[in-house]
């Protein structure tokens, strides 16, 4: 059995960490973050990744590794040309666990630097994550959402790139009464991305995002309730017409309460 951790804050990319607790491990792309060695030094890894779906089949459940790395060498997997691979998997539509493997893998690349997360955008992967936000499987929307999160915590730049893409519009559907806490959670965050930044984003592009807030406010969860207020801070940084649309929403009563 595997244990994924998530290591965030507020104003940090999210890195995914594996940690195995039993002499075996589900197989995963991203393990190949936690190796030293080039692709080809590997041949079971470099077979999966190079080689059809029988053989990936076969290999998902298979190979013991054990590795306890808190940075992956991410510079070493561009170089190994292997991001594009990863992309064709992030498509895969008839293949939701290839798909879920994928997406953690890039997650992972785009936690790095600017020069990482780009590598992550030149190669098209931006849509595919968005369009993995209307998945039937909830392991994929979710990884699609940490990505995205990603993505758009580099740089204002890459924030509006994921914008003008129409991920707030896929985003928000997540926030429905089926939702599991870790991806209230983890969307939240994501929201909050994509509200925050200097330059801001187009205030037109984001406010779609209030009425949403609005009804997370009111969360119990601590998490949730502290990316929400940070989203709203953002929201309401600027003009009076901005204050007075984040403020119709019926926010401010509850954010006097959570001062006391």
């Amino acid at each position: 059995m595997t244990l994924f951790i998530k290591f965030f804050d507020q104003h940090s990319k999210i890195n995914m960490q594996q940690k195995v607790v039993s002499s075996f491990t589900t197989y995963n792309l991203a393990l190949y973050y936690m190796m030293s060695s080039p692709l080809e030094d590997s041949p079971l890894l470099e077979s999966f990744v190079k080689g059809d779906d029988s053989y990936r089949n076969s290999m998902f459940k298979l190979i013991p590794y054990i590795s306890e790395k808190r940075n992956p060498p991410i510079k070493k997997v561009i170089q190994s040309g292997v991001v594009p691979r990863f992309v064709e998997f992030l498509a895969r539509d008839d293949y939701p666990q290839l798909q879920f493997e994928a997406a953690w893998a890039l997650t992972n690349i785009a936690s790095g630097t600017s020069k990482n997360t780009k590598v992550v955008i030149d190669y098209g992967s931006v849509p595919i994550f968005i369009k993995l936000l209307s998945s039937p499987s909830d392991n994929v929307r979710e990884q699609a959402v940490w990505g995205l999160g990603n993505i758009a915590s580099d740089s204002p730049k890459y924030r509006d790139l994921v914008l003008g893409h129409g991920a707030l519009v896929s985003l928000l559907p997540q926030f429905n009464e089926h939702v599991k806490l870790s991806m209230l959670r983890n969307a939240t965050w994501t929201l909050s991305n994509f509200c925050r930044g200097k330059p801001q984003p187009q205030f037109e592009q984001t406010k779609a995002s209030l009425p949403t807030l609005a009804r997370l406010i009111h969360s119990n969860d601590e998490i949730v309730l502290t990316d929400t207020c940070w989203a709203l801070s953002y929201l309401s940084n600027g003009t009076n017409y901005k204050i007075q649309d984040v403020s119709e929403d019926g926010v401010c009563p509850r954010l006097v309460e959570l001062l006391l």
